[in-house]
């Protein structure tokens, strides 16, 4: 029985795989799309107007995502649900962008009120961010 399991377990991380692979690709595809479409439409000198724009087109979706799941499959027993959520929310928004994935992580913070956690889980993200990318910019000049 026991190794039953575990093939179907198997089988369905292999699944989940493929269809945030597909996701992935989606989602690449989207942002390289929108940033060809920005590139020459919006200009803004001060302001990296593709970056916000995929950043906050991809918190609002996976957070739509993640609501229209959560409302209308509240059991978590959906295997439909679970597989577009991968698609959906880890592979698509994933790949469009990670800062939709920091913004749901803050507003589940958020629902338990533990502002100083909220606080320092922002400040670090976005400052780590910034810190890493300088740090791996400068160590490779």
């Amino acid at each position: 029985m026991g190794k039953q399991r575990w093939n179907a377990q198997e089988g369905k991380v292999t699944l989940d795989i493929l269809i945030v692979g597909a996701g992935g690709a989606a989602g690449a595809v989207l942002r390289y799309w929108l940033a060809l479409f920005l590139v020459n439409r919006v200009r803004l000198r001060a302001l990296p107007v593709t970056t916000l724009t995929v950043n906050l087109l991809g918190s609002f979706a996976l957070g739509t995502v993640l609501g229209w799941l959560f409302a209308s499959i509240p059991s978590g027993d959906d295997i439909l649900a679970d597989r577009m959520a991968v698609f959906l929310a880890v592979g698509l928004c994933g790949s469009f962008t990670t800062y939709s994935t920091f913004a749901a992580d803050t507003g589940y913070l958020l629902r338990y009120r533990d502002y100083r956690t909220v606080a320092a889980y922002v400040f670090l993200t976005l400052a780590g961010v910034v810190a890493a990318f300088l740090g791996g910019f400068v160590l490779l000049r």
